[in-house]
């Protein structure tokens, strides 16, 4: 571990890897502002965090799809299994410490906050961090700590270190500034992989315009909303000051709040709109419109934003499958890889491999059941193993074990000759 303090992030709470560079830090004399930081060329982090941290946080939209998608993969069942089911070799004890260290990664966080932690930035900013750690202890040798990946910066040009965490509020790009790490310290995820940048693209960074057209007209509505603003105005001919004091003594008294219909006697009334009203006042399509596209940035339904709305069971299933196919699974997948990234610094890629359990979507359930019916009514299985491949009970002696055409024949004869069992012929 670097000499440099952490002053970002989460401290860890157990002594860290020490990094085979870590006596070249101060060493690095050579400095050029903004190009280079203690001799190293550093592609500069995500601008605008603060923004996108804001954004996430305060903005009920951004915060209600960030948490639709982070508490669906907090949740997710995954296990470590055999890569190669053939390999004879028993891994169950290294399974195991894979296990205790996604369950505790570290003294302080379980396996749902770690994830919530790590999630909640590969959301934010594309930028899903943490940094692992070797303790000597062989039952927890593994440790796993949750980093702001918004702070951390990818190193090119070096052939030690990989990554920079900004440790410090200085804007001076100076080395002691930042804490190095090597690559085999830091696991960085990103959803969006590009050829140009090294760096991902989060939905907010995509709906950015969107997401400040939505705050703005949200205040502007609200200020409408708050304040008591007429929406006409009326000009009544042939009055003096003392009438209209009394015309306005009379709204205000006999009108106002009360279910009375105003009368009004002069030569002439006329009145003028001065203010948009319903929900032109304060453009609810609008921003509707704009709530539905940032869902599209994030994948997720515009149905879990309330803007449409559908009480049918079939179409809520069709709406939650979505939700898992073109959001949930993608963002894991960089969770998924990152884990096996682990398994990958540790030598054991080549042995076992992370992945998540899904259960089938009802379009897949709907599918396998035709597959199993056909497979039945084709005589290729029989009665109790298309039960079984359906989950169903077999039924057992004398017609779970036949195929479609000699089940027919048997029923055919035992209740087609003989007649029902308990029912007399005649209807008697």
């Amino acid at each position: 571990m670097s000499k440099h303090k952490r002053k970002l992030g989460r401290k860890p709470n157990v002594p860290q890897q020490k990094s085979a560079g870590d006596t070249q830090i101060s060493a690095y004399g050579s400095f050029v502002p903004f190009l280079t930081i203690g001799g190293r060329k550093v592609t500069p982090t995500k601008p605008d965090a603060k923004q996108l941290r804001n954004w996430s946080r305060f903005n009920p939209v951004i915060r209600r799809c960030i948490n639709l998608i982070k508490d669906r993969i907090v949740r997710h069942e995954g296990e470590f299994v055999k890569r190669n089911k053939d390999d004879p070799n028993d891994y169950s004890s290294i399974i195991k410490i894979f296990n205790g260290m996604l369950e505790r990664p570290n003294l302080k966080d379980t396996r749902r906050t770690f994830l919530s932690a790590v999630c909640e930035d590969l959301v934010v900013g594309d930028c899903g961090c943490f940094e692992i750690a070797v303790s000597n202890n062989p039952s927890r040798p593994i440790f796993l700590f949750p980093t702001d990946g918004l702070t951390m910066n990818i190193v090119m040009a070096d052939k030690t270190y990989g990554y920079a965490q900004r440790v410090s509020l200085d804007a001076v790009e100076l080395p002691e500034n930042y804490q190095f790490f090597l690559p085999d310290e830091i696991v960085y995820m990103s959803k969006q992989v590009f050829t140009n940048n090294p760096y991902g693209l989060s939905p907010i960074e995509t709906a950015f315009e969107y997401i400040k057209a939505l705050t703005q007209t949200f205040s502007y509505s609200s200020d409408v909303a708050s304040n008591a603003i007429p929406k006409y105005i009326m000009n009544i001919k042939g009055i003096d000051d003392k009438v209209l004091t009394a015309y306005r003594e009379y709204f205000m008294m006999e009108c106002m709040g009360q279910p009375n219909l105003p009368i009004v006697s002069s030569e002439a009334v006329d009145s003028h709109q001065i203010a948009p009203i319903s929900e032109e006042a304060t453009f609810m399509q609008y921003q509707q419109f704009v709530i539905a596209i940032i869902a599209l940035c994030f994948g997720v339904p515009p149905e879990k934003l309330a803007i449409a709305k559908s009480n049918d069971r079939s179409s809520i299933a069709e709406i939650n499958e979505n939700l898992l196919s073109d959001c949930i699974k993608p963002y894991l997948d960089p969770v998924v890889d990152g884990i096996n990234r682990v398994i990958e610094i540790f030598g054991y890629s080549d042995k076992i491999l992370y992945r998540p359990i899904f259960g089938d979507t009802l379009a897949d359930q709907g599918t396998k059941q035709q597959m199993v019916l056909n497979r039945w009514k084709s005589d290729e299985i029989t009665l109790d193993e298309m039960r079984g491949l359906l989950g169903d009970i077999p039924l057992g002696e004398p017609y779970g074990n036949l195929t479609i055409t000699l089940y027919k024949a048997m029923v055919n004869r035992d209740y087609g000759i003989n007649g029902m069992p308990n029912v007399t012929q005649g209807g008697e």
